[in-house]
């Protein structure tokens, strides 16, 4: 058996997004067998979706499916159970398995022979029917046992009603009674399962990119009849990690800035209504149809409070905001000045940043002018875009891309309803003006929020500029990552702006690594600004021992580009940098003549052998990279032989 007969090929790994698994340790045999329930609570009467799922952490063995797929139905879609293969649905109450019956049926025949590499998952849907309740509601879970092996979902539970019980506490409470308007508003939440049987809830899953935790949700009216409006209408996130909680005696808490859901009409006396979805609960339609992701649609009453927001004075204004900056900062407590929002503090901000505060101090009050929606707030962040002060320029230019009228790009701007009329035309000089002077900053953070101020405006005659703090940020070798960084969001950038009518510079082999790096992130989707020795260059770039430049070239790599054979493979297999090495086998499998490049496949083997004897390797999968890639080489050149 040849050498490439030998690598083991290595089959994608299916992950669950957002699921949480109980198994047992893994057994000697490697097969790690887990369960997991789509959910904590479900009604009952309807079906509830499972997932078995084996993952194999032996060296090499083949293994016998617990379950057979029958042809033609869903994919993955368990209908029977492999002989020696049980799957028992038990009832508990507090610790104890009060009932359990065994899910079938039994298949005639094993299932499939499954030849599970190291690492490899393989996974079943199984469905419980109502028939499988028997009509009583409860806490469930689900085993699967596979000899002396076992797996065991989470606790789910199914209710005759939506109502949560009378154990299950919830609590909403303000840090104070009375507040200053724009004032920092902490409600403190808790859910407490106070009785004898598990109640699951869920946490998480709603914070990433969002402006607050969307969970939750609260309306406020105040005594005048006035309602509070919500700040971030329609607000999104991308999900994150969740949790599970709700055993007998367990606890869940969160403090909510109640001014990243509500903005009080002005001063006076409100009642304030709380909403969470936690997996359980009645909906209520008018709070459960406001997630701009179609995601926590089924938040429930959680209970109410009352508060009395009084307007400041100016001396009052002033000192609630000294109070804020001088404090000392809590770990992931964020901006405490974020959500501000009263024109009422522009003055004294004016006047405290006129003292030429620290640095953290006018960052902070900086981010509160940004939470201001008026024109007036508008023209101040334009002035601080142009301060002495490097952090200020930096933290008013973040402030002010959500409200540039731009043409719609996504990374900047357009990103509120709260600031479509805070624009003063203007103001459109200056800023243009402060961001092309950021681009001749000495600070990556400065060119960086200029680059994306300019692009998002359009201005199109600032393209040289982009080119130009290119050779500035890198003038030789090496190039730092945080550099490489800024420069590959450059390139991103001026190919944006070419994309409305900017004109791109050519660049060779004399020019700065930082203007190759810009000039390649262009050219590698525009012909037109490649110039007649484009891969020549490219090829350069690679050979230099530069992880930044060896990046630029290879992600992306142009299929119009016919010198693969000449590509420094072995290096590029090799390369320090995870990101590049991966880079340079994902380019590998691509190319047209993957099954008879020798040079290909002698640099994979030489990667190879290299790789297996680094110890604390940068890139933890390296080797199976290189495996694989010589497996795909070993069929792309049996394929070209038939």
């Amino acid at each position: 058996m040849n050498t490439l007969a030998k690598l083991t090929m290595l089959s994608a790994t299916v992950l669950l997004a957002a699921s949480v698994c109980v198994a047992v340790a893994v057994p000697e045999g490697g097969l790690y067998p887990s369960v997991d329930v789509h959910g904590g609570q479900y009604d009952l009467g309807r079906d509830v979706s499972v997932t078995l799922s084996l993952r194999n952490y032996a060296q090499t063995s083949t293994f016998v499916s617990p379950l057979v797929i029958v042809s033609g139905e869903k994919p993955h879609e368990a209908q029977a159970l492999a002989p020696g293969v049980e799957l028992v649905l038990e009832r508990v109450v507090g610790e104890k398995v009060v009932s359990s019956q065994r899910l079938g049926p039994t298949a005639a025949a094993d299932g499939k022979s499954l030849q599970m590499a190291p690492g490899q998952s393989e996974w079943w849907g199984w469905t419980l029917r109502p028939a499988d309740f028997a009509g009583q509601e409860g806490a469930y879970r689900v085993r699967l046992v596979r000899g002396k092996e076992t797996g065991l979902s989470p606790i789910f539970r199914l209710n005759k009603t939506r109502e949560k019980p009378d154990w299950i506490a919830l609590s909403y409470t303000p840090d104070k009674q009375e507040y200053l308007l724009g004032e920092g508003i902490k409600v403190h939440f808790i859910v407490k399962n106070d009785g004898q049987e598990e109640y699951p809830w869920e946490f998480g899953g709603d914070y990433r990119g969002a402006p607050r935790m969307m969970r939750f949700a609260f309306t406020a009216v105040g005594d005048d009849g006035r309602k509070a409006t919500d700040p971030y209408p329609g607000a999104q996130h991308l999900g994150g990690m969740v949790g599970r909680g709700g055993k007998p005696g367990d606890e869940r808490e969160a403090d909510l800035p109640l001014l990243a859901y509500l903005r009080f009409p002005g001063p006076g006396v409100y009642t304030v209504t709380a909403y969470q979805d936690l997996g359980f609960g009645v909906p209520v339609k008018e709070v459960s149809d406001k997630d701009g992701v179609g995601r926590h649609g089924h938040r429930s009453f959680g209970g109410e409070f009352k508060i009395k927001i009084v307007e400041p004075t100016a001396d009052q204004a002033e000192a609630y905001l000294r109070q804020v900056i001088g404090r000392p900062a809590k770990p992931h407590e964020g901006q405490p000045l974020a959500e501000l929002g009263e024109p009422l503090y522009l003055p004294a901000i004016r006047k405290i940043l006129a003292e030429k505060p620290a640095d953290e101090q006018a960052g902070q009050l900086i981010v509160g002018v940004g939470s201001i929606c008026t024109v007036e707030a508008t023209r101040l962040l334009v002035e601080l875009a142009s301060a002495d002060h490097p952090a200020w320029r930096v933290t008013a230019m973040r402030e002010l891309h959500i409200r540039l009228p731009n043409k719609g790009i996504m990374w900047v701007g357009g990103g509120s309803e709260l600031f479509k009329h805070v624009w003063d035309k203007a103001c459109l000089q200056p800023i243009i003006g402060a961001y092309k002077k950021g681009l001749r900053s000495d600070s990556l953070d400065e060119v960086e929020e200029s680059a994306d101020g300019l692009c998002a405006l359009d201005v199109t005659d600032a393209a040289p500029l982009f080119y130009a703090a290119a050779d500035r940020i890198a003038p030789a070798l090496p190039i730092s990552k945080a550099a490489g960084r800024v420069l590959g969001l450059l390139g991103d950038r001026v190919r944006h702006l070419i994309s409305v009518g900017a004109k791109p510079e050519a660049a060779d082999a004399k020019s700065s690594p930082g203007r190759l790096v810009v000039w390649a992130c262009v050219a590698k989707d525009n012909p037109a600004a490649r110039g007649p020795a484009w891969e020549d260059l490219f090829l350069h770039m690679m050979r230099q021992p530069d992880s930044v430049l060896r990046g630029a070239v290879l992600g992306g790599l142009p299929k119009e580009f016919s010198r693969r054979k000449a590509i420094p493979w072995k290096d590029l297999f090799l390369d320090a940098d995870m990101e590049v090495a991966s880079a340079a086998v994902n380019t590998a499998r691509g190319n047209p003549d993957i099954g008879i490049d020798i040079g290909l496949q002698s640099a994979a083997l030489d990667g190879l052998a290299r790789a297996q004897g680094v110890k604390d390797d940068a890139w933890p999968g390296r080797v199976q990279a290189l495996k694989d890639l010589l497996n795909e080489i070993e069929k792309a050149a049996k394929e070209r032989a038939k």
